[in-house]
């Protein structure tokens, strides 16, 4: 089995049949994560398939210098941004809608309530928890795509977990103790 980058190349140097096992391995990924972004099959779809059109054009200058991968969602992130600079009223679509598109079974209802959760947070905490927790990326993957460092990331993922629990009401004895201790010192 050939790596993505080796695909790439192959594409690159004139193999479609390479092209289309990238699409394959990630154009149903690409797109349950660009429509978390939008709430709309019909502009994540558009995205994906315009993200995949600059895959084609740039084929041939195409150069290994990242993953695949990360320099795929770089160009459907970009995209994404790009809408929403235009548009500024994304769609809103029902949570229930939003799972349900996402191809994600109704009985999985504490995986609604997490994603109905993460609505709340940051633009920037939501994506890193979406790559880390949905996607399976690796801090460094997404530290790649976000062109930042591991160490934001992870400082990313851990107050956007602890804003989770928050809002789940799930206390955290660390932070109740800290904060004990930071009161006892004054």
């Amino acid at each position: 089995m050939f790596s993505d980058e080796n695909l790439m190349t192959r594409f690159g140097r004139g193999d479609s049949s390479a092209f289309s096992e990238l699409v394959v391995r990630h154009q149903k990924r690409l797109l349950n994560f660009i429509y978390r972004r939008t709430g709309s099959r019909e502009s994540a779809e558009d995205i994906v398939q315009e993200t995949f059109l600059r895959v084609v054009n740039a084929a041939s200058r195409y150069q290994a210098t990242a993953k695949f991968s990360t320099w795929l969602y770089t160009i459907a992130l970009n995209l994404w941004r790009n809408e929403i600079a235009r548009k500024r009223n994304p769609v809103e679509l029902t949570e229930r809608d939003r799972v349900q598109e996402c191809g994600v079974m109704d009985q999985q209802v504490d995986f609604q309530k997490l994603l109905s959760l993460m609505q709340d947070l940051t633009d920037e905490h939501r994506l890193v928890l979406e790559l880390g927790f949905i996607e399976g990326w690796t801090n460094q993957q997404i530290a790649d795509l976000l062109n930042c460092s591991v160490g934001t990331v992870k400082s990313r993922k851990f107050y956007a977990l602890k804003a989770l629990r928050k809002r789940m009401g799930i206390g955290d004895e660390r932070d109740e103790r800290m904060s004990e201790s930071r009161t006892a010192i004054r």
